[in-house]
């Protein structure tokens, strides 16, 4: 017992020292410390949910310093723990919800929200916008009708977390963090109008992300397209058939 209590306190120190002095060695002391089984149970994994509002609170310090050490380590841990922080658009429909999703969204689970302890993340989150849900009576609510906010996070992986990577943190964020983040995020109804422009004519809609992947389509230069996801190079699009695939961004064009 007093073994697990030092462990406990010795990555409760780290993550102390992370969160008030962006200690890089820290960040570092603690991912090798989880990727020993006996360290990893008795200490970080019992801080997992302490350890995800540090990550919410500055994702670009995990970022940085995964690309510093060359390490997923924490950062994977972190996202698999995420999920139970977000709920998607399958929990408004089980729980007998009505929610306008006209932008792209990432909500926070406000059961989980109201237990935070992190500071800087609590007044973050003060002024990012709400999103309202007016719930049926069901087991959720206790059978009564309720309207609930939800916290929309997205901000925290917008444009101004962007303008901070370098080309090698880029990187990482699109290959470690977005696709399991994409997971999450509700996608909103499109605003704009785009189209397909390519000077060859048409252009081909792929499987995947990628100019070798599987061709599903030809669009015609000038058809109109939904936009699902344009936060890579590689755009998940809809075509007017219904199909949904990747198109490269360099063939889009919003009207």
């Amino acid at each position: 017992m007093i073994m697990i209590l030092r462990r406990l306190f010795f990555c409760k120190l780290l993550l102390i020292r992370i969160q008030q002095l962006k200690d890089s060695n820290s960040f570092f002391i603690l991912s090798e410390s989880s990727k020993d089984n006996e360290l990893s149970s008795e200490g970080i994994e019992l801080l997992g949910d302490s350890v995800t509002e540090l990550f919410l609170d500055d994702p670009y310090f995990f970022i940085q310093q995964g690309v510093k050490y060359d390490d997923k380590e924490i950062n994977n841990y972190v996202l698999t723990i995420l999920k139970d922080f977000i709920v998607n658009e399958t929990f408004f429909k089980d729980n007998l919800a009505e929610i306008t999703i006209d932008k792209k969204m990432l909500l926070l689970n406000p059961v989980i929200e109201k237990d935070f302890t992190d500071k800087n993340l609590i007044e973050t989150l003060k002024i990012m916008p709400k999103v309202e849900a007016f719930f049926s009576p069901s087991l959720y609510t206790g059978w009564k009708s309720k309207t609930i906010d939800f916290t929309n996070i997205i901000e925290i992986f917008g444009e101004d977390l962007m303008k901070k990577f370098n080309v090698s943190e880029a990187n990482y964020y699109k290959l470690i963090i977005l696709p399991i983040l994409n997971k999450y995020i509700i996608q909103g109804e499109s605003s704009s109008v785009y189209s397909i422009q390519d000077p060859d004519g048409s252009t081909n809609l792929r499987k995947e992300k990628n100019a070798s992947s599987e061709i599903l389509q030809k669009i015609k230069s000038g058809e109109n397209i939904e936009v699902l996801d344009d936060t890579e190079d590689w755009v998940l699009i809809k075509t007017k058939q219904g199909n949904k695939g990747y198109v490269h961004n360099s063939r889009i064009k919003s009207k």
